[in-house]
This record gives C-alpha cells, structure tokens and sequence, in this order.
C-alpha cells in the first residue's frame, strides 16, 4: 500500500489560499454545494407545496364529510316521512272502515225504524179505520 498522503496535492488558488484539492476538485466541490443548496431549496419548496395540499384536501375532506352527513340526514327525514305517510295511510283506512261500518249499522238502524213506522202506520191505519167504522 502506498503512503495516505501520496495522493494529496497542495496548491494554491487565484487568491493565494492553500487548497489540498486540485483547482478542478476544488471548483467541482463548489458546483456540487451549490446543487445541494438549489436541491435543498427545491426540496422546502415542494415540503411547502404538499403541506398546502394536504391543507386543502384537509378542508374538502371536512366539507365532504359535513355534507355527506347532511346528506345522510336528508334521507333518514325521507325514510321517516315515508314511513310517517305509510302510517297515516292505514289511520285513515282504519278510520274509513270504521265509519264504513257505523254507516252500515245506521243504514240498517234506519230500515229497521222505517219498517216500524211503517207498522205502526199500518196500524194506525187499521186503527182508524175500525173505529170510524
């Protein structure tokens, strides 16, 4: 193996300070930091980017939700007036049958009567006619 430092070579820059890379290396080196920093910086751009994002999927998640739950209102009100109409449907058929019936019993409440009256009026009759008679 050869010596650790056979490979480093000093030199020194337009502006007289020592360097241990090469100008080239050197100036790559400075290329390379100001990439990173471009890279970096891109990086917090697109960090601040997706935080905005998220923000505002945040937002419509919370509208989405609220109104589909208002949705899910809308129909439960639905559902109960159905079943609220179905059920004044079978009121008002209980409530019709029964006046049905109360109509029956008065129309034969009424022949009955009638057919009294027409008794006695018969009777009336026959009574009127024996004693003038």
């Amino acid at each position: 193996m050869g010596e650790p430092l056979a490979d480093v070579t000093v030199s020194f820059d337009d502006a007289a300070n020592i360097r241990v890379f090469d100008h080239e290396k050197f100036e790559n080196t400075g290329e390379l930091r100001d990439e990173c920093r471009d890279f970096a910086s891109k990086v917090g751009d697109f960090t601040e980017n997706v935080q905005t994002f998220v923000q505002v999927l945040d937002a419509q998640a919370k509208i989405i939700e609220k109104e589909k739950l208002r949705a899910i209102g809308q129909r439960n009100l639905v559902d109960a007036e159905i079943e609220t109409r179905k059920q004044k449907q079978r009121q008002r058929m209980l409530l019709l049958q029964e006046r049905e019936a109360e109509l029956e019993r008065l129309e034969t409440q009424l022949n009955s009567l009638a057919k009294v009256e027409a008794d006695q009026l018969a009777l009336i009759e026959k009574l009127s006619n024996n004693e003038l008679n």
